[in-house]
């Protein structure tokens, strides 16, 4: 019966050590903030072209004639020999429409 009892308040202290142990780690853990991240946007291919010239041309037109919008020069194909151009929408922040530094 001794046994018995011993092996009771065992079990038992397990129990609310195991328990502290968990609501430690629930305090330490960062609360998650309610607002939702804004998605990162992605890049679209505007296209593609043999030369940089081309692309910075394509690239210039599209800035001039469109505000809010990101676009680079990228180099693709076998050994880096074309030259794609992608645009996205500016990340804005929204709170004073300033650019997100990434």
């Amino acid at each position: 019966m001794a046994k018995r009892n011993k092996q009771q308040t065992r079990e038992q202290k397990r129990q609310l050590r195991r328990e502290q142990l968990r609501s430690e780690q629930l305090k330490n853990q960062p609360q998650k903030s309610e607002q939702k991240k804004p998605k990162s946007k992605f890049w679209k291919r505007i296209g593609l072209f043999d030369t940089y010239e081309a692309a910075f041309a394509v690239k210039a037109k599209l800035l001039s004639s469109t505000e809010g919008l990101d676009v680079k020069i990228g180099r693709c194909g076998s050994g880096g020999g074309q030259f794609q151009v992608k645009t996205r929408e500016s990340l804005l922040n929204e709170e004073n429409n300033a650019p997100v530094a990434q």
